[in-house]
């Protein structure tokens, strides 16, 4: 898991992980704050997707991708690369 939103509208906005001097940046901003239970491995929860340019959010999403997939054991990785 590398990016998590509401499907049903209710809980509106979205939470990723970050690098942590990204972290720290993005808890600065109004509408950004750490996401609950996970914010000590640097999740932040944007609450107003306002308070991120789509085009820094794709970046955010991608990077966020790309922190989780590192973490993951060779063979899971050599896996997801070959479907």
């Amino acid at each position: 898991m590398f990016c998590v939103t509401s499907v049903d509208g209710i809980g509106d906005g979205i939470s990723l992980k970050c690098t942590p001097e990204k972290f720290e940046e993005l808890i600065e901003r109004d509408g950004i704050e750490p996401a609950a239970y996970v914010a000590r491995y640097k999740w932040v929860s944007i609450k107003n997707l306002n308070s991120v340019k789509q085009t820094e959010l794709k970046s955010l999403i991608e990077k966020s991708y790309e922190l989780v997939f590192d973490k993951l054991p060779r063979k899971l990785k050599s896996e997801i690369v070959k479907k």
